[in-house]
């Protein structure tokens, strides 16, 4: 995956700001969903960051995964990221 031209990340004390240059609109990222977009933009398999997420929080992998790809399919909607998770 691969950030949208004009957007711009801007890390913060509670996660990530999103800012669109093009329109003008802010989004914001909690920790985790940041540690989601981060990976996914280095090349990470959303499979694998679920499971670390997962391991370290204990939740159920299924739903730490199905939260992740809903996050990404969101942004894509967006069209703040390009590509597929």
């Amino acid at each position: 995956m691969k950030l949208a031209p004009g957007l711009n990340l801007t890390e913060i004390d509670e996660g990530t700001v999103l800012f669109d240059e093009n329109t003008g609109k802010y989004w914001h990222l909690n920790d985790v969903g940041t540690e989601v977009v981060r990976a996914v933009l280095a090349d990470r398999d959303v499979s694998e960051v679920a499971a670390a997420i997962s391991e370290r929080t204990g939740a159920e992998y299924s739903m730490v995964d199905a939260d992740c790809r809903g996050l990404l399919e969101e942004m894509v909607s967006a069209g703040l990221v390009s590509g597929r998770a």
